[in-house]
């Protein structure tokens, strides 16, 4: 849906808020012009670090150790 080469409907401003829309622009400028589209890839690189933060936060809450308090 958002590779331009693959759906002749992905002119629409909404794609651009997609997780992989950055990353196919920078592909497809890489392998078709000699330009480096510096905006996708950092659009490309914000969606990564957005969903590793969510990842390792997940991962922390799900493998943190409990603590147990022991009154004695």
């Amino acid at each position: 849906m958002q590779a331009p080469i693959d759906n002749p409907a992905a002119n629409k401003s909404f794609l651009k808020f997609l997780p992989g829309y950055g990353a196919e622009q920078v592909s497809i400028a890489g392998g078709f012009t000699h330009i480096f589209a510096a905006a996708q890839a950092a659009l490309a690189l914000m969606w990564f670090a957005g969903f590793l933060l969510i990842s390792l936060s997940i991962f922390y809450l799900r493998t943190r150790r409990k603590s147990s308090v022991v009154s004695g």
